[in-house]
């Protein structure tokens, strides 16, 4: 008897799928959209990698042979855990996962925001152009410069 691994979504990176061949699992990719759609494809399997789709007690009581249900992100709000343990499945996500990327997001969006980025690219893309400022950015890089050591 094989293993049943299905992922609910698109996998933004590439499976090793030849390894789980030979490992003996079976690796199903399954975009779905909603709750029945889960059931539908992950009943039997031994794990589900839900990203963001609902995965309420209704779809955990369906899964009948599943130990475990992961998702690949921090947040797993979408997931009712109470009901997948009271089930005996274990729930799973990717703690800190991209955490440099959002920081690095968080500050281009400080710059962007306090340099007024977005209004003088309209500006200059409608074919206009006058030198407005935005905040000045000293203190704020002594700031930035204090949280980072």
């Amino acid at each position: 008897m094989s293993l049943k691994v299905v992922y609910t979504s698109i996998a933004p990176i590439e499976i090793d799928r030849e390894g789980f061949k030979r490992l003996g699992v079976e690796y199903i990719e399954k975009p779905c959209s909603n709750e029945d759609e889960i059931i539908a494809v992950a009943h039997d399997a031994y794990a589900a990698i839900i990203r963001s789709e609902p995965c309420p007690r209704r779809v955990i009581e369906k899964l009948s042979a599943c130990r475990l249900i992961m998702t690949p992100k921090v947040g797993y709000d979408n997931i009712d855990v109470t009901a997948a343990t009271e089930m005996g499945i274990c729930v799973a996500n990717m703690r800190g996962l991209s955490v440099d990327e959002v920081s690095d997001h968080t500050m281009a969006l400080l710059l962007a925001c306090s340099r007024k980025l977005l209004k003088l690219d309209r500006m200059v893309r409608s074919g206009g152009w006058r030198v407005f400022h935005g905040k000045e950015m000293q203190a704020m890089w002594q700031g930035i410069s204090l949280m980072r050591g």
